[in-house]
C-alpha cells in the first residue's frame, strides 16, 4: 500500500493584502513533499475551505469525518502572527511580483495569490542572459532614437508608483511598414517574449494585439502593473468605426487606473499604473472622430501620438547599423528581441529594490532630480500646461533610462540618452488648436524678461542724435518712462508677432491685453498709438504696455 503524506493543515498567521481584506495563512505539504504556504480569504465558507486549499495542491481527505477533522484543527488554532499577502503585480512591500516570479529579498515574506487572469493575459520571461540581450539587440537600436526611447519607456513602470504617478500611453503614429510593430517587440523584450504567429513569418513577441485585448483590458492591465503593456494594432484596423471604437475606450479605460465594470472573484477591483506603448495608423484624435466620440484635454495628456517617422525615409529608422536597408535591421532587431528578453527588467526591479532598500528617500530624489533635468532642457520649446504635462511623461522615461545606464543595462551615453528623448518629444503629434490657449500676459511678460537686456540696450539709443525706423523695428522693444513717471514697453507690430505663438493670434494677445488695463490705447478705440522717439524717426506708431505688466 502507498504511503500518503501527511494532510494536517497549519494555520500560521493572519494575511493582509493592499487592500486590507483578512486571509487565513495555511501551510501543508503536498503530495510532492513540497511545504506549501497559501492565503484562503477569511471570507470563505467553511464548506469551500477545503475545495481552494484542493485547488492550491493540498489532497483533503475523502470521508466526512475526516474532512471534519480538518476543519476542526484549523478552527483550534490561534496564530498571532502576521504576513502580507500580495493579490496584483508590481511593488510589495520591498519585492516585487511578476505573474511568474517574485523579485527582491522581501520576496520570502510574502504569499502570492494571482487570479488566472494575471497569467492568462501576460507574457512574461526570460530567454538568454542580460549581456546576450544588450550585445545583441542594443547595438542595433543605436542611433534609431525612435526605437532607442520605446527600450527606454520600457524601463519608466517601476518608478512611476515611487513618484505617484498615473497610467498612460505613448502611442507610434504612421504608416504600415514604418517599423512600429518592430518598435514595440523590441521594446517589450526588456520583460518577455513569447511567438505568436499571425501569419506567416509573423510575430509579436511581448506584444498583444487592441482587438484580442479589449475583452479582457483590465485584467491585462493589471496583469502589466508597474511594468510595460504594449500594444499593436497589426491585426486591425482603425478605420473602421467599430475598431476606432474599441480603441477609444480602451484608451480611456486605461488612463483611469482602476477596473469600473468587471470585478476579481473575490470581489476586489483591479488596479494598474502601467506605462503603455502602443502603435496605429491614425492618431488619437482621429480615432475619436471616426469613433463619433469627443476628446478632451485629459486624454490627450494621458494618450501622446508620436510621429512615427525619424525623418530620413526610413520610418522608425535612422541609423542602419550595417545593415543594408530598413526591412533587414528590422528583421534583425526583432529575431534578437524574440531569442534574448525579460533579463534587463528582471535586472532593472533587482538594482532598484536594492537601491530603495539602502537609502528610499535618496534613491527618488535622484528619479526626480532626473526629471527635472529633462524638463528644464524642453520648458522653453513646451510651455502651455498641457505641453508641460506631456513632457513630465517623457521626463519619467528620461529617469528611468539613466537609472537603468547606471545599474548596468543600457550602454548609451547619457548625451544619446537625451537627444533621443527630447526628439522623441518632439514627435508628439497634438492638434494646436486642441491645446489651451496660453496666458497672454505671461507671454508677454516672459518675452520682455528673456529680452530683458536686448531692450535696455535699444534704449539707451533714444539719447543718441539718431534713431531709424529701422532702429525701432531691430529691437526687441523700447522701454522708457511716459511723462507721467510710468514705466511703459513700446513695441512695433512685427515684435507681437515675435511674442505671441501658433496657439494664440496678433488680435487675440492685444485684445486681452487691453481688456486687462495692460494696454495704451486711443479714444477711438485704436491700440497702435502715436509716440515721439529722436529723429529721424520723429514720430511712429506703436504698441504701448503699461509697465507694471511685470508686477503680474
Amino acid at each position: 500500500m502507498a504511503k500518503t503524506h501527511n494532510p494536517d493543515v497549519s494555520y500560521i498567521a493572519t494575511g493582509y493584502d493592499e487592500a486590507g481584506n483578512t486571509y487565513r495563512m495555511l501551510r501543508f505539504v503536498n503530495a510532492r513533499k513540497v511545504t506549501r504556504t497559501v492565503a484562503i480569504p477569511m471570507s470563505t465558507h467553511p464548506n469551500q475551505l477545503l475545495t481552494q486549499l484542493a485547488k492550491e495542491g493540498y489532497s483533503p481527505p475523502l470521508t466526512e469525518g475526516a474532512r471534519r477533522n480538518v476543519l476542526k484543527g484549523i478552527e483550534q488554532q490561534c496564530p498571532t502572527a502576521e504576513m502580507r499577502v500580495a493579490t496584483q503585480v508590481g511593488h510589495a512591500d520591498g519585492a516585487f511580483v511578476l505573474p511568474h516570479r517574485v523579485i527582491g529579498d522581501g520576496a520570502e515574506k510574502l504569499v502570492v495569490r494571482l487570479g488566472t487572469e494575471f497569467t492568462a493575459n501576460s507574457r512574461f520571461g526570460e530567454s538568454g542572459s542580460l549581456q546576450e540581450w544588450r550585445v545583441n539587440l542594443l547595438p542595433l537600436a543605436k542611433g534609431n532614437r525612435l526605437v532607442m526611447t520605446a527600450i527606454m519607456a520600457a524601463f519608466a513602470g517601476p518608478i512611476m508608483p515611487l513618484l505617484g504617478l498615473e497610467a498612460g500611453v505613448i502611442n507610434l503614429v504612421g504608416a504600415s511598414s514604418s517599423g512600429k510593430t518592430t518598435a514595440l517587440v523590441v521594446a517589450g523584450s526588456v520583460w518577455g517574449g513569447q511567438r505568436s504567429i499571425a501569419g506567416e513569418g509573423a510575430t509579436q513577441g511581448f506584444s498583444q494585439s487592441w482587438l484580442t485585448t479589449d475583452n479582457a483590458l483590465d485584467a491585462t492591465l493589471a496583469a502589466h502593473n508597474h511594468t510595460l503593456l504594449t500594444l499593436d494594432e497589426t491585426a486591425m484596423s482603425t478605420a473602421s468605426k467599430e475598431a476606432a471604437n474599441v480603441v477609444y475606450s480602451a484608451a480611456h479605460r486605461m488612463a483611469g487606473g482602476e477596473e469600473k465594470a468587471r470585478r476579481t472573484d473575490d470581489g476586489k477591483r483591479l488596479h494598474w499604473c502601467t506605462m503603455v506603448l502602443s502603435s496605429s495608423e491614425q492618431p488619437f484624435q482621429k480615432i475619436a472622430e471616426l469613433a463619433n466620440r469627443p476628446v478632451n484635454m485629459g486624454q490627450l495628456v494621458r494618450f501622446i501620438d508620436v510621429q512615427a517617422d525619424a525623418g530620413q525615409e526610413l520610418g522608425v529608422f535612422e541609423a542602419l547599423n550595417g545593415h543594408s536597408d530598413a526591412g533587414s535591421l528590422a528583421d534583425s532587431l526583432r529575431d534578437a528581441a524574440l531569442r534574448y528578453y525579460g533579463t534587463a527588467g528582471v535586472t532593472f526591479v533587482e538594482r532598484l529594490l536594492k537601491r530603495l532598500q539602502t537609502n528610499r528617500n535618496e534613491t527618488i530624489e535622484k528619479i526626480a532630480a532626473y526629471r527635472y533635468e529633462f524638463m528644464s532642457l524642453v520648458q522653453s520649446d513646451f510651455v502651455g500646461p498641457t505641453e508641460v504635462r506631456i513632457s513630465k511623461r517623457f521626463a519619467t522615461i528620461y529617469a528611468a533610462a539613466r537609472l537603468a545606464r547606471e545599474f548596468g543595462i543600457l550602454t548609451w551615453s547619457p548625451e544619446k540618452i537625451r537627444n533621443a528623448v527630447v526628439f522623441v518629444r518632439r514627435k508628439t503629434l497634438v492638434d494646436p488648436s486642441e491645446i489651451e490657449r496660453p496666458n497672454p500676459v505671461k507671454l508677454t511678460r516672459d518675452y520682455i524678461r528673456r529680452n530683458k537686456e536686448a531692450i535696455k540696450k535699444a534704449s539707451r539709443k533714444l539719447t543718441s542724435d539718431r534713431f531709424t525706423n529701422s532702429d525701432l523695428m531691430s529691437a526687441p522693444g523700447i522701454t522708457r518712462k511716459n511723462r507721467n513717471g510710468k514705466r511703459e514697453f513700446l513695441f512695433h507690430s512685427s515684435h507681437i508677432d515675435t511674442i505671441v505663438d501658433h496657439r494664440i493670434k496678433h488680435h487675440e494677445l492685444i485684445n486681452y491685453l487691453a481688456d486687462h488695463g495692460l494696454l495704451h490705447h486711443q479714444n477711438n478705440g485704436r491700440f497702435q498709438v502715436n509716440r515721439k522717439f529722436p529723429p529721424p524717426l520723429k514720430q511712429a506708431q506703436v504698441y504701448c504696455v503699461r509697465g507694471h505688466i511685470l508686477d503680474k
